[in-house]
């Protein structure tokens, strides 16, 4: 065995070769390890001539072209075959540099044919020949050739013949055009060596050459004299059979088995098994059921081809980078697994990467669905640290994968934990390179890990990247849409419905399992079309019970069939299949079906050992008797580890059926137990103990592992899910005697979840009940809040006034007071979002006066960062000043750069509100940088947004408006509709003073109709959108539409007091307009009134917002202009110039010039100085319609 220099390659980043095992004409066989199982594996790389790889000559291009089609054809053969004489394929595609290559299980040490018989008794030596001879059957139904038979290809693990190496079996159609022999020299057949086509009697003899060999222990030609020699001898000379010693039958079979022309020789391995059955006296062996599983499931592909061909045309668009989600739906056992598998095939032919995921019913930890396809990107993703700790959540074993320490992912807020995730899954998709198809199964059990593919979906289009998921349609019909809705996919899912198959089809499927002869007898038809209605599961049963009945497939329909098998319908179908399980079997079988689909062996095993009478022969025994009856099956998980399943999972879900309620009970007891046992302490266990512990019937267990699994699915950021659980520990916490503090716990955890699934009014309820619990109650009545407000600022006085030691007296319980402290700031961030400040003040003033009567924390942190802007909404600027101060003055751990970038956002907003740029940029510059490190993209949006709000009050309106762009696509990504808008809106205001009505009108249409999407309406998002349509349309000419949009605003605007900085523009678009229309006016009506109003309106933002001073003074000057009081006008543009000029707010200096300009009388020589002036900055600002207004008003002197 060749060892390898450490300078060999990896094969496509997850294969590591480690020594050569063996060479050949068409590769060479190394062992591998598997870095995804950490298994060996057998791994061949077929050998290509360089001129098919890289020629450029164009006849050698096609030739090319031609050899990757036969070894298309190939790695369809190898991922179909199932057979028990046949050795399983794991895996197989193409490496970086177009190599085939595929990967089969490793037989260690194993013998082959020939060691294998050697000194064995005939009829031993016969059992192994005939499983050769049953391969061969398999293979030549299906229409393959092997064409390398030998003794190497043909080893014996634990008396079970194993073929292998199928780098040269080919399809019969390929066989034809393919005249030149590559097989080895010694067992190729005559014919072969001559040139002609393989065929199955060329196999045939290649078996006759071993079977001599072992029999009479010699090769029978002379092979010492070379190969040029032996080929002559294999072509011309008889072989010697002198050492021959057996019954003149067998010998006479072998003779003509070693014929030199094909015609001579036996070409059915099936009337070989009889020859040989006949010549020893031995009864002809009987098809076993591993052998008739291999007909039935290896059967071709029926029925589908339509959606298979749209499937490759989809796969097609993905190579060239326009992939998508396709979704197929169906009733179980239709098919749909069968679909998605071809397409498989083909993908993995064509050069990409296939990925599975796979959804379970219930027990299975948050996101499993993803689990081992993101294992595997993991291996050829360069990930951050700062990916590798998210992704750790949901694969467990990443270091070891990816070779170096990874740390837990830094703590951020529950409602931002989905999105980080979702954001690195996003981004690791999108640094893939080649084509991938990632295969989803069983969408409809998928629950959270819907968002991820939701959002994975919506970027797909731009990547190569093809996503197929199947889902029960008659079990979840509005998935499609439902998906489209989570993060508005576009184009939509593509959707595929399969319908059970028509009798055509049902024909075609009964050929490929039973033979030309058999399987289009009327009968046969008949009783499949009646029966199954076409259902491919049910079709594939009816076959295996009849065939059971008669004996074998061949002697299906031979005699009489029955005009009613099942009466019971498909309940009847599978209760015969398990019927077929030894009774001493069934008590593991059942607990296997109550833990899942996969077999857990680790679980198993322990139960067996703590109770041996549940198989006394051990787990390896009962899942060979298992898989012999046909009920679970080996399977080769999406991360490529080996296990096993049950084969349907109807099977399963037959067995849960009968278990009896009690039965029941003390499994899932038993399991809970075991699982604690083998997997102590795992996070990835938690949800599947508290399903245990519920049927178990122990409320205790129940309500600690529901609590448990709910706060780490709320960690992850599956708020539905966490929900489930978190309600689940809440209902049982009276039958538990749960403390109080934990109840309040998770009612608190209850409204993160609903607050980050955005259900503010469950979540309003839930943090209600928390303080409830806690001795803290929230009373929102109109008395409540104003008791309550004035108790608090008391508090807050004496805090602020007094020394710590005189009010602080560290009695009360330190938990209980952050929890209620954090349950008022979540109160508090909900008045805000919806624009209701009074109960937001005073929440926020509670939740500070609770935190600050504990141990300075980063919650106090954030609590005075809050109160801060609490504060400015007051407004009180001297206290929100004096709230940063304490909030920055708190000694913060390394650990807690979320609440670094939190306080610095708020900052940062507080600054860019009262016009202090410098503060605002370096503040926000700084958050952003925290928020990126942690993943933390809402952060980031948030703190980059009013960066580039803070550009548009600078006058940078080209920068600003592509800022607001690039921070609405990420928004956008992750579904934040109130982000969205906000940057909408912004960006709209870009695009007006840009002159650009148009764009701005589609992205004020836009905002609206998100805002129609959100559940919970802010106010200060419509002041935003409605204010600057007001102003757009009047832009745009429609003065109609300018005033009934103002007057709507305008009710907006009254309806509550300023929360926001960003609504600036939505204040003063009203006026704007009002004051626009005002001066062009036929007749006033009640213009006049609306201005004042409207005027008045941002004054009332100014006091809260500064930014807005300069324009209300400018414009509550052109009032009074209007009005007929010139001075007063004059006075109000001076101070708005001074306020512009002190804030370096330069649009507003250019607007106060020009107003003061075009308002002095035409003698007046400061006329011309300040239209020139205000020229000169609305030129520099890039805003055509107002130097137009200054270029006419200097026109007119």
């Amino acid at each position: 065995m060749a060892t390898l220099s450490p300078s060999v390659p990896e094969i496509t980043s997850r294969y590591i070769l480690q020594s050569e095992l063996g060479r050949g004409g068409m590769g060479v066989v190394y062992r591998a390890l598997d870095r995804l199982t950490q298994q060996h594996v057998a791994l061949k790389r077929v050998s290509l001539p360089s001129s098919r790889i890289d020629s450029t000559d164009r006849l050698a291009r096609h030739q090319s072209q031609d050899y990757r089609r036969a070894l298309a054809r190939e790695f369809r053969t190898l991922a179909s075959l199932r057979h028990p004489n046949i050795i399983s394929v794991l895996d197989y595609g193409f490496d970086g540099g177009g190599q085939p290559f595929y990967t089969m299980e490793i037989l260690e040490d194993a013998p082959n044919i020939l060691e294998a018989g050697r000194d064995k008794p005939l009829l031993k030596q016969m059992e192994l020949l005939v499983q050769v001879l049953q391969a061969l059957a398999y293979l030549h139904r299906r229409g393959i050739i092997h064409r390398d038979l030998k003794p190497d290809n043909v080893l014996v693990v634990e008396e079970r013949v194993k073929v292998l190496d199928f780098g040269l079996a080919i399809a019969q159609d390929y066989i034809a055009d393919a005249a030149a022999f590559v097989g080895t020299v010694a067992y190729a057949a005559p014919e072969v060596i001559r040139g002609q086509a393989a065929t199955a009697a060329s196999d045939l003899y290649a078996v006759g050459v071993m079977a001599v060999e072992m029999i009479s222990g010699r090769y029978p030609y002379q092979r010492d004299q070379g190969t040029g020699m032996l080929l002559t001898e294999i072509i011309s000379s008889q072989p010697d059979l002198s050492q021959l010693d057996t019954d003149e039958r067998l010998r006479a079979t072998l003779i003509q088995l070693l014929s030199k022309e094909p015609k001579h020789r036996p070409d059915d391995a099936v009337d070989l098994i009889a020859a040989y059955a006949e010549a020893t006296d031995q009864a002809i062996p009987r098809e076993t059921e591993l052998i008739r599983e291999s007909y039935l499931q290896a059967a071709d592909f029926i029925g589908r081809s339509d959606a298979l061909n749209q499937l490759i045309t989809a796969l097609g668009e993905a190579r060239q980078g326009f992939g998508g989600l396709w979704l197929v739906g169906g009733e179980s056992g239709v098919g749909k697994s069968r679909l998605v598998d071809e397409l498989r095939i083909q993908a993995l032919v064509d050069g990409g990467l296939v990925l599975f995921g796979q959804a379970v019913s219930e027990g299975a930890a948050p996101y499993r669905l993803w689990r081992d396809i993101l294992r595997y990107l993991s291996l050829q993703t360069d990930l951050t640290d700062l990916e590798a700790s998210v992704l750790k959540a949901l694969v467990p074993d990443i270091a070891t994968l990816i070779k170096r320490e990874v740390s837990d992912a830094p703590d951020i807020d529950p409602a931002a934990a989905q999105d980080r995730l979702i954001a690195v899954v996003e981004n690791v998709f999108r640094r893939q390179g080649a084509p991938i198809v990632v295969i989803l199964e069983d969408l409809h059990w998928a629950h959270e890990s819907l968002a991820i593919l939701a959002r994975v979906a919506k970027i797909a289009p731009q990547l190569p990247l093809l996503m197929i998921g199947t889902y029960r349609n008659d079990e979840q019909p509005d998935l499609p849409s439902m998906l489209t809705e989570m993060a508005d996919i576009d184009p939509v899912p593509q959707v595929i419905e399969l319908e059970r198959l028509n009798y055509q089809e049902i024909a075609e499927l009964s050929v490929a399992m039973l033979g030309e002869a058999i399987g289009r007898k009327d009968q046969v038809l008949s009783l499949l079309q009646r029966e199954t209605e076409g259902n491919v599961y049910f079709i594939v049963e009816v076959v295996r019970i009849l065939a059971e009945e008669a004996g074998e497939l061949a002697l299906v329909g031979e005699r009489p069939l029955p005009e009613n098998m099942f009466v019971g319908g498909i309940r009847t179908v599978v209760q015969r299949r398990l019927a077929r399980v030894a009774d001493n079997a069934r008590p593991l079988l059942r607990i296997a079906a109550v833990i899942g689909r996969d077999i857990d062996t680790l679980i198993l095993n322990r139960l067996i050992t703590e109770n041996p009478v549940l198989y006394e022969s051990g787990l390896d025994d009962w899942l060979t008797t298992c898989a012999s009856a046909m009920i679970l099956e080996r399977n080769v998980g999406a991360s490529g580890e080996k296990g096993w399943r049950f084969g349907h999972d109807k099977l399963r879900e037959g067995l849960l059926a009968d278990i009896a309620a009690e039965e029941s009970r003390v499994i899932h007891l038993n399991v809970a137990k075991a699982i604690e046992a083998v997997y102590p302490d795992q996070a990835s266990q938690l949800t599947a103990l508290a399903y245990h512990w519920r049927l178990a019937g122990d409320l205790v267990k129940e309500a600690s592992y529901s609590y448990r699994a709910g706060e780490q699915t709320l960690a992850n950021g599956a708020y539905v899910e966490a929900a489930t659980f978190l309600q689940r520990s809440l209902e049982l916490a009276p039958q538990v005697n749960m403390p109080t503090s934990q109840q309040a716990h998770i009612a608190r955890l209850l409204g993160d979840a609903y607050h980050g699934a955005g259900r503010l009014s469950p979540a309003a309820e839930y943090y209600d009940r928390a303080l409830e619990l806690l001795g803290w109650p929230f009373d929102n009545s109109r008395a409540g809040l104003m008791i309550g407000l004035v108790r608090e600022l008391l508090i807050q006085g004496i805090h602020r006034t007094l020394p710590r030691p005189l009010w602080f007296s560290g009695k009360d319980n330190p938990d209980a007071r952050v929890e209620a402290s954090q349950a008022y700031q979540q109160h508090a961030l909900r008045y805000y979002l919806t624009g209701d400040p009074i109960p937001g003040i005073y929440a926020i003033l509670r939740a500070t006066n609770l935190a600050e009567g504990v141990e300075p924390s980063a919650a106090l942190a954030r609590v005075y960062s809050s109160s801060a802007i609490a504060a400015s909404v007051v407004p009180i600027h001297l206290l929100a000043e004096r709230y940063f101060e304490l909030a920055n003055a708190l000694p913060l751990p390394p650990g807690e750069d979320f609440t670094r970038s939190w306080v610095t956002l708020r900052e940062g907003m507080y600054a860019t509100g009262t016009a202090q740029w410098q503060r605002a940029e370096e503040t926000l510059a700084r958050s952003a940088v925290l928020a990126d490190n942690l993943g933390q993209r809402r952060l980031w949006e948030e703190a980059t947004g009013t960066r580039a709000y803070t550009r548009y009050y600078q006058g940078l309106y080209r920068q600003a408006h592509d800022d607001f762009e690039d921070v609405y696509h990420s928004a956008n990504r992750r579904g934040d509709i109130r982000e969205q808008i906000v940057m909408r809106f912004g960006k709209a205001s870009a695009s007006m003073r840009l002159a650009d009505f148009a764009e701005a009108m589609a992205n004020l249409k836009e905002a609206e109709a998100l805002l129609k999407q959100d559940p919970y309406p802010s106010r200060t998002h419509q002041v935003g959108i409605y204010g600057s349509l007001a102003a757009a349309h009047l832009g745009l000419g429609n003065r109609d539409e300018a005033v009934t949009v103002a007057v709507h605003a305008t009710e907006i605007i009254e309806s509550g007091l300023p929360t926001a900085f960003y609504a600036l523009e939505g204040y003063a678009a009203v006026a704007e307009v009002y004051l626009r229309l005002w001066e062009v006016a036929d007749e006033l009506a009640d213009l006049p009134a609306k201005t004042e109003q409207a005027c008045r309106n941002l004054r009332r933002y100014s006091r809260v917002f500064p930014i807005a001073s300069p324009r209300h003074e400018i414009y509550w000057g052109v009032y009074q202009a209007l009005s007929g009081h010139q001075d007063k006008a004059q006075q109000h543009w001076r101070k708005g110039l001074e306020v512009a000029q002190k804030m370096l707010m330069p649009f507003e200096q250019g607007l106060a010039l020009y107003e003061m300009g075009r308002h002095l009388s035409p003698g007046d020589p400061a006329r011309r100085q300040k239209l020139e002036q205000a020229l000169l900055i609305f030129d520099r600002l890039g805003v055509p319609n107002y130097r137009s207004q200054a270029e006419d008003a200097l026109r007119a002197l």
